[in-house]
Order: C-alpha cells, then structure tokens, then sequence
C-alpha cells in the first residue's frame, strides 16, 4: 500500500506528496513543528523547576501541584507532538501504521489532560475568588492528588478502548507473528515425521 493511502495523519498525505518530491516544503513543516515545540516545551520546563523547588522547601499550595501537574503535561504534549512525532512520521515511515496510530493517540491524550488540567485550575480560582474564606477547607492536598492522578491514569486505556482501529491494527500484527510462529513449528514437525524409505528399487 502507497504512503498517500493513509490519508488521515500527516501534511505529507494531505498534500499526497512522496518521500522525493516537495522536500522543502516538508522542511519548512518541521522547522515550524520544532520552533513551537521549543516554545511550549522551555518555558514548561522552567516552571517545573521552579515548582520542584517549592515542593522541597515545603512552601506548597494545592494550586501549584495543579500548576505541576499542568506543565508536565504540556512539556509531554511538547516533545512528543512535535519533535519525536513529527521526525519518525515525517522522514521514517517504517516504523508501521499501528505504531504511528498509537504515538497519535498518545498526542491526543496528553492534549486531553492538559484541556482537563486547565479546567481544574478555572474551578480553583473561581472558588478562591468566591469564597477565599473557606477556600483552603474546599481545595485541600487529597482533591488537588486526585486531580493530578485521573487524567494521566485514564488516558492511555481509555482511548485504548475507543480507538477500533488502533485495537484492530495491533491486534493484526499480533495475529500474523504469531501465524508465522504456527507455521515455522508446524513445518518443522512435519519434516521430523517424514518416513525414510531405505528399500531398493
């Protein structure tokens, strides 16, 4: 099957382009993908840094394990929207189709968290804002874990179970090593119980 076959993921596909033809166009693509890249993925960095310190020194508030948890997130989204997906699926198309399904909906998990993560800081400060009394009573250090634990612990098996395809194209590859595997061993008993005629003729 031809590269453009795959019409769903890739720039290369939409515009139905070869690995030969319109490399400088493809180039630009990258360069674009790393600069935003390095954009979102520096100044996450800094901030988790700066966040690990305050976790050290004891100084915490739930707000900034929302603010870890965010950035983390972003930095993930980062590296591998850009950078590593982008140079496997761009210049190194042999790594199958059912890998490159699941580096995307890894991409698209992490975008996920990070949307829920961002809905979760809104509530915090809405609640600050409201309220700033009763605030520490209402956001404690168990609300603000779970908030951190649920996205990241459901996004891979969730979309695990949503994604047919991604189930279906694993599943074929595992189904055709394992065929092979049945058919290596069934050869080689069938050459082991093959009878020898010693008789002459």
């Amino acid at each position: 099957m031809e590269l453009y076959d795959y019409t769903i993921y890739g720039l290369r596909n939409f515009y139905r382009t070869y690995k030969s033809s319109k490399y400088q166009q493809e180039l630009y693509f990258y360069l674009l993908y790393i600069t935003i890249s390095l954009t979102v993925l520096l100044p996450n960095l800094l901030l988790v840094v700066v966040l690990l310190r305050k976790i050290k020194k004891g100084d915490t508030r739930p707000l900034d394990k929302l603010l870890l948890n965010i950035c983390i997130s972003s930095s993930l989204w980062g590296i591998f929207g850009h950078l590593v997906f982008a140079h496997l699926y761009y210049f190194r198309w042999n790594i199958g189709v059912a890998f490159c399904k699941v580096y995307y909906t890894v991409l698209v998990g992490f975008d996920i968290a990070f949307q829920f993560h961002m809905f979760a800081i809104s509530i915090d400060r809405v609640l600050q804002a409201t309220n700033p009394y009763r605030y520490l009573q209402r956001v404690n250090n168990f609300g603000s874990s779970l908030l951190l634990y649920i996205p990241c612990a459901g996004i891979i098996p969730t979309f695990w179970f949503i994604d047919r395809d991604i189930r279906n194209a694993i599943t074929k590859q595992i189904n055709e090593m394992v065929l092979k595997i049945t058919r290596g061993s069934e050869k080689s008993e069938t050459q082991k119980t093959i009878p020898i005629d010693f008789s002459d003729n």
